[in-house]
């Protein structure tokens, strides 16, 4: 029996690995959020708590909201890559108002559309396929466990810097002391380009874009039905890396 791989080979650009299938736009993928969804509402009814989980991950962007929210009338979130809604809703559950907050969520359509079925009624939530050309005066750019499915991700972090947000917060990005490459990571049916990031390229975009790191941790994932480290062992030591991280930027003149 051959021995799985979430992610297989090295390339150094997404042109040159070799995709296929319909991933996040899956019907499998789009149930298994729908799932995870109902769970985490049910959670949340016992205990009106967010989740710890096996990493304390879940609980930033929601921290970085409440202090936000302390001198604001209004904070405005856009979440890249926000899913259905899970990190939404662990963020209204942990904030004592949130009367003040605006989330705006950019996904694929057949997640869009799953998400607004699911938050129908809730007005502060907004789902968009694209990059909208409002709201005006974004507060704070979410960023979890996405960046690295962007075939341009330069260019996006160049636009979305463009809202002019106060902090960028990035959850889960595979950065770390390694070679940027390209690689396949393996879903059912599916081959997904994925980037590896050197977490200095990543540095200095976004000095380049005016922002500076405050924070960095690791995030701890869950591979294989298990807490671990990456399962990267079928690669060569230059391109391992053990942890994700987690990064907040702030803007040299914050809102």
């Amino acid at each position: 029996m051959n021995e799985f791989n979430i992610w297989e080979g090295v390339y150094d650009h997404f042109d040159n690995a070799p995709e296929c299938g319909t991933g996040f736009n899956s019907d499998r993928w789009i149930k298994g959020s729908e799932e995870k969804l109902s769970a985490l509402l049910s959670d949340l009814q016992d205990g009106h708590i967010v989740p710890g989980g096996v990493s304390y991950s879940t609980n930033l962007l929601p921290f970085l909201v409440s202090l936000r929210l302390d001198h604001a009338e209004k904070q405005r979130i856009l979440d890249f890559g926000g899913g259905i809604g899970l990190t939404y809703a662990q963020t209204i559950s942990a904030i004592k108002d949130c009367s003040k907050l605006e989330y705006h969520i950019i996904e694929n359509e057949k997640m869009c559309e799953a998400g607004r079925q699911a938050f129908s009624g809730d007005h502060r939530v907004h789902f968009h396929s694209s990059l909208p050309t409002d709201p005006d005066n974004v507060n704070i750019v979410h960023i979890s466990s996405s960046l690295q499915y962007v075939r341009s991700w330069q260019e996006l972090l160049e636009k979305l810097a463009g809202y002019r947000p106060s902090h960028f917060l990035f959850i889960d990005l595979p950065a770390g002391d390694i070679s940027t490459f390209a690689t396949i990571q393996n879903y059912y049916e599916s081959k997904i380009p994925h980037w590896f990031f050197n977490i200095h390229d990543i540095v200095d975009v976004m000095s380049k874009l005016g922002y500076s790191l405050q924070f960095k941790s690791s995030f701890s994932g869950i591979f294989l039905g298990k807490p671990q480290d990456m399962p990267l062992q079928n690669f060569d030591a230059e391109h391992r890396l053990k942890k994700a991280c987690n990064l907040l930027f702030t803007r040299a003149i914050a809102d």
